[in-house]
């Protein structure tokens, strides 16, 4: 998600078609798949038959740990805003006035801060989670993944609806995590899925480049001829592609035997929470002040390594909060 981030800025400032837009397209549609392959692997742990992390009371020790950072982030990233807004126009009552109906329409819909979006879709997801669960236990795999596929057919039809200027679901807080039912309900069938013949992690992996190529070159195509805003449904993770590129990774993912980074990963693993809230924060700090020579750099270089020293300072931040009583609750 660092990654997909520091890229985004390539593909929105660069000009379009230059070297640097197409290294930026390249690393965001390469990354485009980790929400929904997030969301997956959660089903797969929560949706479970029999399983006690699907319980109500294990649900509400997860929306405590989610809201609470929802809550406290988005109030201090709309103060980040305010300040910023304040230099420029001289006061804080001038920020204010300018930014408070946006403010309040932005919680309205579940995204205090851009990336905020994501703990309010898990809150809901994680509310249905044990309703779910017991339907999925009574259900056959086979009908379970159909269902699943069923479902996140109808939410692409909705995606492209909406590029299209019709908006047929409301952009909520209480609605964001419905498109994404599909992805939480089919990451129930990974853990239960028979083994599969050694070709295919290699149709996977086919899958996934074909998937992230069609993107990359979608975007460029519909970008050319009718713009950038438009260009950008491809990015939608219900778009076909990314629905192709997530599903294969997800079965690609679900066929590793060990962490990637070894033991690193559970280190990392236990501020996966922290290093999301606090990245815009650390990736803003960088670009503000020029903290990484992006002018001597290209693109290709320039986005993984802030990617990397986003995360690496995110994840000592999130480690510092954990260590302090009163901040802890929220990384």
């Amino acid at each position: 998600m660092v990654l997909l981030h520091v890229a985004a800025g390539a593909v929105v400032y660069a000009p379009l078609g230059s070297a640097n837009w197409w290294a930026g397209n390249a690393w965001d549609a390469a990354m485009r798949g980790c929400v929904p392959v997030f969301v997956m692997l959660s089903g797969c742990l929560l949706l479970t038959p029999y399983n006690a992390a699907a319980s109500w009371q294990v649900q509400r020790q997860r929306l405590a740990r989610l809201l609470v950072p929802l809550l406290f982030w988005g109030l201090f990233y709309n103060a980040w805003l305010l300040l910023q807004q304040a230099q420029g126009l001289g006061s804080l009552g001038a920020a204010w006035q300018a930014l408070a109906p946006g403010l309040a329409q932005s919680w309205l819909a579940g995204a205090p801060h851009f990336h905020l979006w994501f703990l309010s879709m898990l809150a809901g997801l994680y509310l249905l989670t044990p309703w779910l669960a017991r339907r999925s236990a009574a259900m056959p795999m086979a009908r379970r993944r159909t269902l699943a596929l069923a479902l996140l057919a109808i939410a692409a039809l909705l995606s492209l609806a909406q590029y299209g200027g019709l908006r047929l679901l409301p952009t909520l807080f209480c609605t964001l995590w419905l498109p994404f039912l599909g992805y939480y309900l089919y990451g129930s069938t990974l853990q239960q899925a028979p083994a599969r013949t050694p070709r295919w992690p290699a149709a996977a992996a086919l899958l996934w480049g074909l998937a992230a190529l069609a993107t990359m070159l979608g975007l460029y195509a519909v970008a050319r001829r009718h713009g950038l805003a438009t260009g950008l449904y491809f990015y939608d993770y219900l778009s076909p592609g990314v629905i192709a590129m997530s599903l294969a990774a997800a079965h690609l993912l679900r066929r590793l035997q060990r962490p990637l980074l070894g033991r690193a990963t559970s280190a990392v693993a236990r501020h996966t929470l922290g290093i999301y809230l606090l990245h815009p924060l650390v990736l803003d700090v960088i670009g503000r002040h020029g903290l990484l020579p992006a002018g001597l750099l290209g693109q290709w270089d320039f986005i993984p390594l802030a990617a990397a020293c986003a995360l690496l300072v995110s994840l000592l931040l999130s480690a510092l909060l954990a260590r302090l009583p009163g901040l802890r609750r929220v990384v």
